[in-house]
Order: structure tokens, then sequence, then C-alpha cells
């Protein structure tokens, strides 16, 4: 009776979440349905056969609870003070993000912000960019790239203000939506865009799939956020499931130049073009490479990051172009860019050689405004 019960409450559930269209509902109905329906033949089998399988299921539920906890502990204990993954979320990176200091602008960002207007004759600088910008795996606000040009200019004796505009995922029609909102507002002398390959994706439901069948589950959903290890075995699991060339396989097949999505791309890029060359003549595109970063080898860089980023200069001429790649091609250690064993965001020293790098372009395309001399900043 009680399978029974089990299996007409968990149809009724199933129903429902049919009609409201609850993923919740329908998850534990059809599992309800299932357990009730597997649990029916248990009652047709002698008792001491069916007190085996029940002590068996007992067995299993606390091993793997044991496990759990275990884990969670082992965790827990391992990293007290939280670790960056590339996927950002998850108590892991909420811990290690938590003393983060945000500025006032949307996203909310990190980095510099620009004062109360009380320095009229300063040389104002726009920054944008993603979540390399707003710094995710780095946890010193000091090591970003930003506040390092920053600081870097102010030592030159350049009276320098900064406003960094960075969301993590943040693409190309974003961009373009923030200069429309924040140019006439904060009258940069300069903007930078620090440029990812995936800021070409205006729709990113094309993506090699990551919708493993374990992630649409309410448990995954609701555990992802709090388990340390349920997040864990989730990102490693995903790792091992994912082809390493299967996203530069898609940027390959659905972005050539001339396809439906390039064109896309390219007419949203035209307008952020079009807007920044109108708020100052001085725009730097920094072009942070699509690589591939083993520990114990040099970084390889993507030839379709490369391919892209060249398509970039025909669509806005008048903008000053920095490649990273040379710098980035004299790290014989391609894990000292990365933020973690877990996360391929540029590590604090990535950051320094990026500020390096920006800061001398800095000086030699606009001389008038940045006098050139060696970069302050510190890198490999």
């Amino acid at each position: 009776m009680v399978c029974v019960g089990v299996v007409l409450a968990s149809v009724v559930l199933l129903a429902h979440g049919y009609q409201a269209n609850s993923s919740v509902e329908k998850q534990i109905g059809i599992s309800g349905l299932l357990c009730g329906v597997l649990s029916m033949p248990l009652f047709f089998v002698g008792p001491s056969k069916r007190r085996r399988i029940f002590l068996a299921l007992g067995g299993i539920g606390v091993w793997v609870s044991v496990f759990f906890v275990a884990g969670e502990v082992i965790l827990r204990l391992a990293y007290p003070s939280g670790e960056s993954f590339s996927a950002h979320g998850g108590p892991f990176v909420k811990k290690f993000e938590r003393e983060f200091h945000l500025n006032r602008y949307d996203g909310p960002s990190r980095g510099p912000e620009i004062g109360d207007g009380s320095n009229p004759g300063s040389v104002r600088l726009l920054v944008q960019g993603d979540s390399i910008t707003w710094g995710q795996g780095v946890r010193d606000e000091d090591s970003l790239y930003t506040t390092r040009v920053l600081a870097d200019l102010r030592k030159r004796g350049v009276n320098a203000e900064m406003a960094v505009l960075a969301r993590t995922g943040r693409e190309i029609d974003s961009h373009v939506q923030q200069l429309r909102n924040s140019a006439e507002t904060l009258r940069p002398d300069v903007v930078i865009y620090q440029w990812y390959i995936n800021d070409i994706e205006l729709d990113t439901s094309f993506r090699p799939s990551t919708n493993w069948i374990w992630r649409r589950t309410f448990v995954h959903r609701f555990l992802v956020q709090r388990s340390y290890l349920w997040f864990f075995l989730d990102y490693n699991a995903a790792s091992l499931l994912s082809s390493s060339n299967a996203y530069e396989d898609y940027l390959a097949e659905r972005y050539p130049e001339g396809s439906i999505a390039w064109n896309d791309f390219s007419e949203v890029f035209t307008q952020w073009c079009t807007l920044a060359t109108g708020a100052t003549p001085r725009v730097l595109v920094v072009l942070y490479p699509l690589m591939a970063l083993p520990y114990g080898a040099p970084p390889t860089f993507s030839p379709v990051g490369r391919t892209v980023g060249g398509r970039l200069e025909r669509l806005c001429p008048q903008a000053r172009y920095l490649d990273l790649v040379p710098a980035f091609s004299r790290f014989e250690d391609a894990g000292d860019l990365r933020a973690s064993r877990y996360d391929n965001h540029p590590s604090a020293a990535a950051h320094a050689v990026m500020a390096d790098e920006i800061s001398r372009a800095l000086g030699q395309f606009w001389p008038d405004l940045f006098p050139r001399g060696a970069a302050s900043t510190d890198s490999k």
C-alpha cells in the first residue's frame, strides 16, 4: 500500500508540475514514480530476502553519506580561503571573493573609479572589459592591471584618473550600452577596451553544450551553490567530459568572415567603434589571446583567436590595437599565467604583464598625454 500511495502521489505531483510548468515538481514526481514502481517487486519476495535488500540499500546510503560528509569537511579544510574556478559561482568562489572591493559603476565592477569631479585637469581613462578586467581569480585589488596602469601613470607624473566598467560575462552588446550610458558623464580622454574572443557571441545558445544531465536537476541547482564537494565534483566531471578543441571548432564553424553570426557581431562592434571614437580620438583595443595554458610548458595560441582579432582592425581602423601574444609568449611555464589550477583567467603575474604593455602602448600612441619611459609595473 505504501508503494501505491507513493505512485499515486507522484502522479498527482507530476501532473501539477506539467500544468504549472514547474521543473522541480516534475523531477520530484518522476523520482517518486520510479521509486514507487521499482519498490513494488520487493513485497513479492520473502521476508529474509527483503531484509537483506533493505540492509544493502541502507549500507549504500550510509556509505554515500559518509563520503559526502568527509569530502565536504576535507575540502573546506583544504581551501579555508576559497579558490578561484573558471565557473564564476559556487561556495569556493564566493568565499574567495568575499572581500573584493567594488567600485560604484554598474556590473558591479572592480577597479579604480573617477573621483568627485574636483580634478578637472586630469587625464581620464575609461576601461571596458569582461571577467578578465574585472579580475576574476585575482584576490588583491592592487594586482589588477587597471590599478597597476593607473599607479604607473601617476608615478610618471601624469595627472590620471580611471573609471573601470567591467563585469564577468559582458559581451560587445553590453559594452555598446555602457558607452551610451556613461561616455557623456565620464568624458574620457582615452577609451581602453579589453577584448576577448567570446565578445563576438551575441547568441551563446550555439556554444558546445555544457548542460550535462545532472545539471538539469533541482538537486544540482541547490547543492552547487552550497556544497564544496558537489561543486568540486561537478566542475571536474564537466572538465573531463568536455573536448579541449570543441570551443575553437565551434568558433571556426559559426563565425567565419561573411557568416550571419559574424555580420551580426560586426554591426554591433561598428556601433561600439562609432561611440568610442566619438567620445575621444584615443581608443585602444587590447586583444587578450585565446590560448592553452599547460603547466610546465609555454602557452599555445589559437589561430582562430588570432584570425578573429585581426578582423577587428578592419572593422574599426580608427582605433589602436595591442596584441598581448608577444608578451605572453615570454612565459616558459604557462601555468604562471593561470589564476589557479582550476581557472584559466589571468593570474596576478599576467595582470602585471598586461599593465606593463598597456602603459607602454599609451606612451607610444599618445605621447602628448603620456610621457614615454620605462613602465614601473612589475612583470615576470
